[in-house]
């Protein structure tokens, strides 16, 4: 990554490889470690959107706290522009705070956060504050990460530490990271709206209201059926609708010319949904008169292409039944 990333930004970002390494692999590989859990964490990777980023990036979201990179505190590593070194970090999502504030507010705001934090946890032998230095002339982003730092250690190209070190310091920062989580959770416990409800003489409801991503309130759903979950989507014609599609339009930019396909990266990947296997690749091809139905490279479904005309509900009922049973 130090070697090719500066010789790939003078290349087509489209489907370049380095791209998908980062989005794909990496986080793999970190899950792979054993040290981050896909159940409750999140790893993501970006090169950029639509264009190579100054500074790239792979995160691990706690997905309690947040999901995206634009807001809360997380673990990213952060490749300096020049790929002369990389930072290991405890940082802050910057996006969303700067969007209501003038920037020297979003620095000061960052900066004390970073200093309550430093104050409350161990560092564990991690450099505090924002001393990092990711290269000059960079864009407000790039600086505004600078300046939120809470914990960090940088390697330097030149003396990239062994394996058994990368790992250790991973550890030893998502022991951090898990030990403020809890804190934060633990106060914010206090903030959640509690309210009962009587339903046609039954017991009382306890309803919590909360505000998750969308994607993690399915994945919690999936992992407590014993009780009701209702998503509720208010007053969209007000909202931010580019806010809500920007992960659609990431993927769209994936789209390469693949065997005369034109293919993307899935909406949501496996390594994003954890055990949901529905997430999985899923494609329909038209071959010989039939269309079978691929997932994970392997046909689990064929039909007439008349069966369709004649009973589109069977089929469907039909195609649903196999994709669960590919599941098993």
């Amino acid at each position: 990554i130090f070697n090719e990333y500066i010789s790939a930004k003078e290349e087509p970002f489209g489907g370049h490889p380095l791209g998908i390494y980062f989005r794909n692999d990496i986080p793999k590989h970190i899950y792979g470690t054993g040290l981050v859990d896909s159940k409750d964490y999140l790893v993501t990777g970006s090169v950029g959107q639509g264009n190579w980023a100054m500074v790239p990036w792979v995160c691990v979201f706690d997905r309690r706290i947040t999901t995206s990179a634009k807001k809360g505190v997380y673990i990213v590593y952060l490749l300096e522009k020049n790929g002369k070194s990389l930072y290991l970090t405890l940082n802050q999502g910057c996006t969303e705070l700067r969007s209501s504030h003038t920037k020297r507010e979003t620095i000061q705001i960052m900066r004390e956060k970073a200093a309550q934090i430093a104050e409350t946890i161990d560092s564990h032998g991690f450099q505090v504050g924002g001393a990092i230095n990711l290269g000059d002339g960079l864009s407000e982003l790039g600086e505004l990460y600078q300046k939120g730092t809470i914990f960090y250690k940088e390697y330097q190209k030149a003396t990239i530490p062994d394996e058994a070190e990368l790992r250790s310091d991973l550890a030893k920062m998502m022991e951090i990271y898990r030990e403020y989580a809890n804190k934060e959770l633990s106060e914010e416990s206090q903030k959640i709206k509690e309210e009962s409800y009587t339903v046609e003489g039954e017991e009382k409801l306890t309803i919590k209201e909360t505000i998750i991503s969308i994607i993690d309130f399915v994945k919690r759903a999936e992992l407590d059926p014993t009780h009701p979950y209702f998503l509720c989507l208010d007053e969209m014609n007000l909202a931010r609708v580019e806010y809500y599609l920007s992960d659609f339009l990431s993927v769209i930019e994936t789209r390469d010319l693949q065997s005369k396909h034109i293919v993307s990266e899935p909406l949501i990947s496996y390594t994003y949904y954890g055990s949901d296997y529905s997430c999985r690749q899923i494609w329909y091809r038209f071959e010989e008169g039939k269309i079978h139905v691929y997932r994970d490279q392997k046909i689990c479904a064929e039909y007439e292409i008349n069966d369709f005309s004649r009973s589109p509900n069977a089929v469907f009922r039909n195609l649903q039944q196999a994709l669960l049973e590919g599941a098993s």
